[in-house]
Parts: structure tokens; C-alpha cells; sequence
């Protein structure tokens, strides 16, 4: 029988590297070496990290309106009935000695209720929200398909310039790989401060160009899987 063009070289290139989504199977994740990856490029930057480690939904939005970026590494689940529901998922932990952690979600209509107080807080300007996590631009929701009604664009809503998202389940690695290179190219972009642009996050320019450079680069490697690296999106002006 004809096989698929390509499918001999996808099945080994599946092979080179781990499947493990953001997305349906809530299994760990190497958030760690992402969020260490982006404190030190930012450190010699010259920029200020917070990393919150297995934070609740009540923390993190209360920290958001005192950072100008923020960054999200975990699971991402889409809701196919409520958008509303739709979720970025974390890891809470607990002090019961039967379970250590407990799954603790920040959902769509939760930022819509709050996004008062993150765009209002000390007017501090808000310049990227980067959601690691799967799905985190798309609505799956058959009634209201044609509504911004994901993670990112409630983020916009609530004061964001820029959003970067996934359309639908990332891998692990090409995440932790492309959230490397985007810092590294919008840092870049900071030092270089373009003459009549401004600062690299307080317009698209510099977010859509450094998402763009990541995701040619990780495109030139795994050019036979773009399930891996094009769900990538940026959202702003």
C-alpha cells in the first residue's frame, strides 16, 4: 500500500523528541527549566523576575498588575461547551500528607472578573502576557466561534498590549525551545531600543518579530512536524 509523503521521516522525527503536551493529559512538566531559561535571560538583561512556584489562581491575580510582562508555564484545557470555563491549569500545594498538590484553575470568566483591578492597579502599563500553555488563543466553542473568547484575548481585555498563545495542544520541549529564543530576540530588541520605535513591548513590533524569529528557527529543525511549531500566535498592535 502507498504510504504519505513524509511519513516515514515524521514517524523518526517523533522519536528525537518527548510528546508531552500542555494540553489534554495533565502530566508534569519541565516548567522548571523554562522558568529558570527566562530568569537568566532577563537577569542579563537587566530585569527583574518574580517566579511563582505552584501558585493558586488567587496569587496570581493579584501579582499580575505589578509586572509588565508575564509569563505562564503550565497546562492549558479548553472548554468546547463554555468558553468561559476554558482554563490555564496549576499545581496548588496542599497540607494534607495524602496528596501534596491539588489542581487549582484560572479560567476565563475569572480574568474577566478581575481584569478591572490588573488594568487599574497603580496604572502600571501593561506590555506582554506569554501563555506557555496549550490552546491558550482558541475557542472551540461552536455557538460563539467567532467571539475572542480564549485566554489571551481576555488578557487583552483586561489591559494587555500584547498576548502570545497557542491555537491548539503544544509539546513540551518546542515550548520551553521557543519561549527561550523569543526572550532572547525581544531583550535583544530592548537593548537595541530601534530608534522611533520605542521599547520592544509597548507595541507589537518587538513581540511579533522576536515570536516570529523563534518560531523560524524551531521551524528549520522540525520542518516535517508543524503541529509542533505553528500553533504559535502573537495578538496585539
Amino acid at each position: 500500500m502507498p504510504s504519505t509523503p513524509g511519513e516515514d521521516a515524521e514517524a523518526d522525527l517523533e522519536s528525537t523528541l518527548p510528546a508531552k503536551s500542555r494540553g489534554k493529559t495533565l502530566g508534569d512538566l519541565n516548567v522548571a527549566e523554562e522558568a529558570e531559561s527566562i530568569k537568566t535571560i532577563a537577569a542579563e538583561a537587566g530585569a527583574h523576575c518574580l517566579p511563582l512556584s505552584s501558585p493558586n489562581s488567587i496569587d496570581v491575580l493579584v501579582t499580575l498588575p505589578y509586572h509588565n510582562i508575564a509569563h505562564f508555564a503550565c497546562h492549558g484545557v479548553v472548554s468546547h461547551t463554555d468558553p468561559l470555563q476554558t482554563c490555564l491549569v496549576f499545581q496548588r500545594p496542599t497540607d494534607t500528607a495524602e496528596t501534596k498538590f491539588v489542581r487549582d484553575e484560572l479560567k476565563v470568566l475569572d480574568i474577566l472578573k478581575f481584569r478591572r483591578q490588573i488594568k487599574n492597579a497603580y496604572n502600571h502599563h501593561l506590555s506582554l502576557v506569554y501563555l506557555s500553555a496549550c490552546s491558550s488563543a482558541s475557542n472551540h466553542s461552536i455557538d460563539m466561534s467567532e467571539e475572542p473568547l480564549h485566554i489571551a484575548g481576555v488578557f487583552q481585555l483586561a489591559g494587555y498590549n500584547n498576548a502570545i498563545g497557542t491555537l491548539w495542544d503544544s509539546e513540551d520541549e518546542v515550548c520551553i525551545d521557543i519561549a527561550k529564543r523569543f526572550y532572547n530576540y525581544l531583550f535583544k530588541f530592548e537593548r537595541r531600543n530601534r530608534k522611533g520605535k520605542g521599547r520592544a513591548t509597548d507595541n507589537g513590533w518587538g513581540c511579533a518579530e522576536a515570536l516570529h524569529l523563534a518560531v523560524e528557527e524551531v521551524r528549520s529543525q522540525y520542518w516535517q512536524a508543524p503541529s509542533w511549531w505553528a500553533p504559535f500566535v502573537h495578538w496585539g498592535t
